[in-house]
């Protein structure tokens, strides 16, 4: 389901741009609270699918905070990884990440306008996309960043997503579920994560949540969207991973505390559950 959503946004991006603004803005000086100096990479556009404005409008913006080049190979790794989910190319040069983004507006296929054609005018508001790259937790061993991205492509609603990571910065690696737990824990882990959606559902027992909006039972367990903060961590789903549309993301958080039993001792997250 979330890779033809995903796949449906960009091909409904593809279009001849007419327009193009962008911008990469000097970097943050690093100091001990902020971890990696930062720039931040923005550009839009506006126009008409194939420039013709008898074709849907569309706007298209981008804002990415991301780590400096040559920082650390960890830096350099998520400086990497944010532009390429972003932009579809992986690549560190944005200047390339840039163009190549563009110039991918100009193959949209005849029965896809077509399509849309029909959902929109010049009078109407126009095909949306919008993503953004950001921090939200760094200390000496770990760097938790977010990707989000909004579109509206027509039909009954808009369509809103977020991804974390988390980035082990000794190892300039990202931290999966083998990383953080041990190798048994993701019976466990499940069973936690149904327990807690049955509170925040108010639902008595696992087999009812479909009654709340969860699509099938078999299908939650724990994934590598972490979002940490200095007591907790979260797993978080997008609409559609886990549940219907109308239930929207959903954060999972447990405390370190209640985590430490499942997690590896070697994991950079352990010394928060310390």
């Amino acid at each position: 389901m979330t890779n033809n959503i995903f796949k449906n946004i960009l091909l409904t991006s593809m279009s001849a741009a007419l327009c193009c603004c962008s911008v990469e803005k000097k970097g943050e000086t690093a100091t001990a609270d902020s971890g990696f100096a930062t720039s931040v990479l923005a550009f839009d556009t506006v126009g008409h699918i194939f420039s013709d404005t008898l074709n849907p409008q569309f706007k298209y913006s981008y804002n990415l905070k991301i780590p400096n080049e040559g920082i650390s190979p960890c830096a350099d790794s998520i400086r990497l990884s944010m532009i390429a989910e972003a932009t579809g190319v992986r690549t560190n040069d944005i200047q390339l990440a840039r163009e190549k983004k563009i110039a991918s507006l100009a193959v949209m296929e005849e029965e896809d306008v077509a399509a849309y054609r029909g959902m929109f005018s010049s009078s109407e508001t126009p095909c949306v996309y919008e993503c953004t790259a950001d921090k939200v937790f760094e200390n000496a061993d770990i760097y938790n960043s977010v990707f989000t991205a909004y579109s509206y492509m027509g039909g009954a609603h808009p369509y809103f997503c977020a991804d974390f990571k988390v980035w082990d910065k000794t190892n300039a690696k990202r931290l999966s579920l083998e990383d953080i737990f041990v190798d048994d824990s993701k019976s466990k882990l499940t069973e936690m994560i149904l327990d807690t959606l049955c509170r925040m559902m108010d639902v008595k027992g696992h087999e009812n949540l479909t009654d709340a909006g969860i699509l099938d039972v078999k299908d939650v367990a724990p994934n590598n969207s972490i979002l940490v903060s200095a007591d907790s961590l979260s797993f978080n789903y997008k609409p559609y991973e886990i549940a219907a549309y109308a239930v929207g993301p959903i954060e999972v958080k447990f405390s370190f505390t209640d985590l430490k039993p499942l997690m590896r001792t070697d994991s950079p997250l352990y010394k928060f559950a310390e």
